[in-house]
């Protein structure tokens, strides 16, 4: 399972024309949501969790919530 997280329409747009097009909608949720809301809100663990640019939106108490998030041996993973 995966959960994708966007504020973006247009990145929404893409991430769910290509669910459908692998027919892989019982695996992978798209949620149109600002991260930091989400981070903070969030009840569920994650074994990895990606991230992507911008970072200039990120802050260091963000990606502390974000690691409360993982399971035990869980990480986290930086993308240029």
């Amino acid at each position: 399972k995966a959960v994708l997280v966007d504020h973006s329409s247009r990145a929404l747009l893409a991430i769910r024309k290509n669910i459908m097009l692998l027919n892989t909608s019982d695996d992978i949720l798209a949620i149109s949501k600002d991260v930091n809301r989400f981070v903070s809100n969030s009840k569920d663990k994650f074994d990895i969790i990606f991230t992507d640019p911008p970072y200039s939106e990120f802050a260091i108490d963000m990606v502390n919530q974000a690691a409360n998030l993982l399971q035990y041996g869980g990480g986290i993973v930086f993308s240029k």
